[in-house]
């Protein structure tokens, strides 16, 4: 039996820290499984350089920045990314944002878990 490739056609990601390292890294690799990705970072310069990349693969962007310490911050990414892409956003980040991200966004939007339907 081979290998299956991943798919995710349909499916909406933000990866916060998307823009440098890791969060690049996954935020290439959902857009060549076929996801449309939001990659926030602080540094908008950034964020358009991979937004870029990803709308060359033929996949669907937001540019929107964002700062992990700003709850406020993080909830215009999420209403951005609803409202501009509005499917399932499931929420991806590097290691160094996840107890952050854990206290302030997930029990904020979801109450449990990484992803949420809209």
């Amino acid at each position: 039996m081979g290998y299956k490739k991943l798919d995710l056609n349909g499916r909406v990601a933000v990866v916060i820290g998307g823009s440098s390292g890791i969060g690049r890294t996954l935020a290439c690799g959902l857009a060549e499984a076929g996801a449309d990705v939001v990659p926030s970072a602080r540094r908008m310069e950034l964020v358009n350089v991979i937004a870029d990349e990803i709308e060359s693969l033929g996949r669907r962007s937001l540019r929107v920045s964002c700062d992990v310490a700003d709850r406020g911050s993080l909830t215009k990414v999420l209403q951005a990314s609803v409202q501009t892409l509005g499917k399932w956003i499931s929420w991806l980040m590097p290691p160094d944002s996840t107890s952050a991200l854990r206290r302030w966004t997930f029990p904020m939007l979801t109450g449990t878990g990484s992803s949420i339907r809209t």
